[in-house]
């Protein structure tokens, strides 16, 4: 029985097999990527170009800032360190006071802003004006 199926398969010409009904035309294979290619038109313009601007304008704004650093500016590490800039040693490194005379040298990439301490963390002022260590 298989080989009747196999040779009746072959057998066919194409003049044999179904054509396509009229008025339709056969797609080519471009077309059938045209959706996919639709989809990722719109996740771009959408989604990922404005993101782009968003991360290069947070980019811009950061090196403002740290060009903007001089001795006596609060700031915030981006490790959660607060402390005051002491001096701009050169174009990447300064030197802060975490504490009273403890002074710690940190690259200027490594601030994450600019702050006032006092409004930042009141409760550790008023802290250390008790006298707690």
């Amino acid at each position: 029985m298989m080989t009747i199926l196999f040779t009746t398969v072959v057998a066919q010409t194409p003049a044999q097999l179904p054509s396509t009904p009229a008025g339709f035309m056969e797609s080519s294979p471009l077309m059938s990527f045209a959706p996919f290619i639709a989809v990722f038109l719109i996740f771009y313009f959408l989604v990922l170009r404005p993101q782009n601007k968003k991360i290069k304008n947070q980019q811009k704004e950061h090196a403002e800032m740290i060009e903007s650093l001089e001795k006596g500016d609060q700031v915030l590490t981006v490790s959660g360190i607060y402390g005051t800039v002491e001096s701009v040693i050169d174009d990447k490194t300064l030197e802060i006071e975490i504490s009273e005379g403890v002074v710690i040298r940190i690259l200027k990439d490594k601030i994450g802003e600019k702050s006032k301490l006092e409004t930042k963390i009141p409760a550790l002022k008023a802290k250390n004006s008790q006298g707690f260590s």
